[in-house]
């Protein structure tokens, strides 16, 4: 059975995440949203020196062109 919320939540994950594999996680989130669902992101935006664990780091501007590029 498809679950679907009302809230997603995401905080420091995004940037773990390749480029390529954004496109398939967000169709995830969005079979998995209510029509007036409600997403609340945290995103790094800046690579650490010792930080081997992110794999997108972009800046804030390049976010939020993303996120409105999402259909």
């Amino acid at each position: 059975k498809l679950m679907n919320f009302d809230i997603i939540s995401a905080f420091e994950v995004l940037e773990h995440i390749k480029e390529e594999d954004l496109k398939n996680l967000f169709s995830n989130i969005k079979k998995h949203s209510k029509k007036n669902t409600i997403y609340i992101f945290s995103i790094g935006t800046k690579n650490d020196y010792y930080d081997i664990y992110h794999q997108n780091v972009q800046s804030e501007k390049w976010w939020i062109n993303y996120f409105e590029s999402i259909e």
